[in-house]
C-alpha cells in the first residue's frame, strides 16, 4: 500500500507541475480516502483469516505428528529386534511366491540403502500392501526413519495397516481390523 501511495504522490506531483487541468483529472480517477481505507480494511481481514487458517493447520500438523511418534513408538516396541517377518522365509511356498519374496527382499533392501528421504517418496507413491510389506522387511529403526520423513497422513496410514498385519498375522483377524485395513487403502 505504501507504494501505491508513493506512486500517486508522485503522479499527484507531476500534474501540479503540468497544470490544473492535469490534476483534475488525476484526482477524478483516484480513490477516495474512504475507499483506501476500506481497501485496508478488507485486506486487513483477508490476511487475518489466511493467518487464522494456517495456525489451525499447523496445530492439526502437530497433533498428527504427535500421533505418528507414538505410533512408531508401538511399532518400534512390536519389533525390538531386527526382522523380516513377511518375507524371510524364501524357500517355503510355492514357485511363484518364492519368486515374489526374492524381489520383495531385494526391494527391501533397496528401500534400506536409501536416504530416508527418497525412500520415503517410494513407499508412499506404491500401493499400501506392498508399502507394508516393504516396511515390515526393512530393519525397524530405518523404517521408522522412513516414515517421519512422510506427509503425516500417509505415514499414520501405513502405520495402521502394519498394525493390522501384524494382528492379522498373530491370528487376530477380527472383522474390525479388515475394515479398518479396507478403509486406508
Amino acid at each position: 500500500m505504501r507504494i501505491i501511495f508513493l506512486c500517486l504522490t508522485l503522479m499527484a506531483s507531476a500534474a501540479l507541475a503540468d497544470g490544473p487541468k492535469k490534476v483534475q483529472a488525476l484526482t477524478a480517477t483516484l480513490p477516495s480516502p474512504d475507499q483506501v481505507k476500506e481497501a485496508l480494511i478488507s485486506a486487513d481481514k483477508k490476511l487475518s483469516q489466511q493467518q487464522e487458517a494456517l495456525l489451525q493447520e499447523k496445530e492439526q500438523l502437530q497433533s498428527l505428528r504427535a500421533e505418528i511418534a507414538e505410533m512408531l513408538e508401538k511399532l518400534s516396541q512390536g519389533c525390538s529386534q531386527a526382522q523380516t517377518p513377511v518375507i524371510t522365509a524364501v524357500e517355503s511356498g510355492d514357485e511363484n511366491q518364492r519368486e515374489e519374496k526374492k524381489r520383495l527382499l531385494q526391494l527391501a533392501e533397496s528401500i534400506s540403502g536409501m536416504q530416508p528421504e527418497a525412500a520415503a517418496v517410494t513407499l508412499a507413491n506404491i500401493p499400501v500392501e506392498v508399502a507394508v510389506k516393504l516396511i515390515l522387511a526393512v530393519e525397524s529403526k530405518k523404517a521408522g526413519k522412513i516414515l517421519s520423513q512422510m506427509p503425516p497422513e500417509k505415514a499414520a496410514q501405513l502405520i495402521t495397516a502394519v498394525l493390522l498385519s501384524r494382528q492379522e498375522a498373530a491370528g487376530q483377524k477380527a472383522p474390525a481390523a479388515k475394515a479398518a485395513r479396507e478403509e486406508h487403502k
